[in-house]
């Protein structure tokens, strides 16, 4: 086992440099010759959708505009979703100020992290004429030049699909049509045939985060941390363009669009092709280990803790500090991105309401037993808010998972072992 373990590090530590290597020499070769050359009448440009994949990052897909140009002997990939990872990248990524950038690299370097991740591919080759080529190949040159190559990323706005979409339109103008898709034999066989309705409903129902909930199930704790993090305005309508963010998405009204010519009316893409065919395996956790069923066995535990309490005749005064502690903290990341992180869609977020930063110095002063007389109506009050944000769920504009109501009611239950437990002289002392 131990020399089976070292050749396989060695393996993994030549694919490593040698992959450096490839980058550093495609990186040379393109700044040489990219821009010197001239394409020829049978070249052309392909859009490329890629599954998602495990990491965050690629967890909603990826979209790359691929060039070939046989006589040429050229096969790129222009790929606008390459970013450098720092230490304050995260930091960065909270604040909203994440800069990504354009890079090009060869074709089967490109496909070869796919079928290495095992993530599907499909490639849809754009109907256009030789000139069209022409254009799009010169626009993205300018782009993948160093001074125009970066941008300020944008999770709906602006990302490696929007990027390529307004390419396109630039390229098409006018002669552009996009079209709802009528059916979806397209997709059927692919990874995203059930986003496929999304597409075909009303807008109403077509909110910002409906489409990002076709990639994160209930059971995961993406979607929890993203309900959390994505205030009121992820949940307005989103219009069948600027739905175009998504990949899938993309691929599926590309697939669908038409150019209005002098000849007649053509279809965007001339021919579909599935590059990496690969099944995603998806396997749901344990209940106890979703965020809804932690949460509310959470729940279930501080409940048993008030009957104990009651039992006792004792109120444990350090659980209160402890939960609201926590929760303070999280209201704190909640309120640094509402206040200070460019994203549009992160402000108002009602999840400050329960989560607020200010139960942290609630709970370092309730700590104190000489202090408690003064604070106990803090409590009270929040015990009043729960309440009201639980009853007005149903008219709450913002999504509400179903772990936030766990964590209301496990801190409403604080409040109820305080009333039930409490010594009843503090709490209506006349400090108070």
């Amino acid at each position: 086992m131990g020399i089976k373990h070292v050749h396989l590090h060695t393996k993994f530590l030549y694919f490593c440099c040698m992959k450096l290597f490839t980058t550093c020499i495609l990186s040379f070769f393109f700044s040489i010759s990219l821009f010197s050359q001239s394409i020829s009448e049978k070249a052309y440009f392909s859009l490329l959708t890629c599954a998602p994949g495990s990491e965050i990052h690629s967890h909603f897909g990826h979209t790359a505009i691929r060039f070939v140009d046989s006589a040429n002997y050229t096969d790129i990939v222009y790929n606008f979703g390459m970013f450098r990872y720092s230490d304050d990248f995260v930091y960065n990524f909270v604040k909203g100020e994440t800069y990504y950038h354009l890079g090009v690299t060869s074709f089967s370097r490109f496909i070869t992290e796919y079928y290495f991740d095992e993530r599907s591919v499909i490639e849809q080759v754009l109907n256009f004429t030789p000139q069209q080529v022409q254009t799009l190949n010169a626009m993205l040159e300018k782009n993948a030049m160093p001074e125009h190559r970066t941008y300020l990323y944008n999770f709906l706005y602006d990302n490696c699909a929007t990027r390529p979409r307004d390419l396109i339109i630039q390229v098409l103008g006018d002669s552009l049509q996009w079209n709802i898709p009528t059916t979806t034999a397209f997709s059927d066989t692919l990874w995203f045939a059930s986003s496929a309705d999304l597409l075909q409903k009303d807008s109403l129902s077509r909110t910002w985060r409906a489409l990002l909930h076709k990639y994160v199930h209930n059971y995961s704790w993406l979607r929890f941390g993203i309900g959390l993090a994505l205030g009121e305005p992820t949940d307005k309508p989103a219009t069948v363009f600027e739905s175009m963010f998504l990949p899938d998405f993309l691929s599926m009204m590309v697939q669908h669009a038409t150019i209005t010519t002098a000849d007649g009316i053509k279809p965007l893409v001339c021919s579909t092709q599935t590059i990496v065919a690969a099944e995603p395996i998806q396997i749901p956790p344990p209940f106890a280990l979703r965020p809804s069923g932690l949460f509310w066995i959470f729940t279930f535990i501080c409940f048993t803790i008030v009957y104990i309490e009651y039992k006792m005749k004792k109120h444990l005064y350090w659980f209160d500090s402890f939960l609201y502690i926590l929760i303070g903290l999280l209201g704190g990341v909640l309120t640094f991105l509402s206040f200070f992180s460019i994203h549009p869609v992160v402000f108002p977020n009602y999840n400050i309401l329960w989560a607020s930063p200010i139960h942290v110095i609630f709970a370092l002063v309730w700590f104190i037993p000489k202090l408690r007389p003064y604070t106990q109506w803090y409590l009270l009050l929040y015990g009043i808010i729960f309440l009201l944000y639980i009853g007005s769920i149903p008219f709450n504009p913002q999504y509400m998972h179903a772990g936030y109501a766990a964590i209301i009611i496990m801190l409403l239950s604080r409040v109820g072992s305080f009333i039930i437990n409490s010594d009843k002289q503090m709490m209506f002392s006349k400090h108070s």
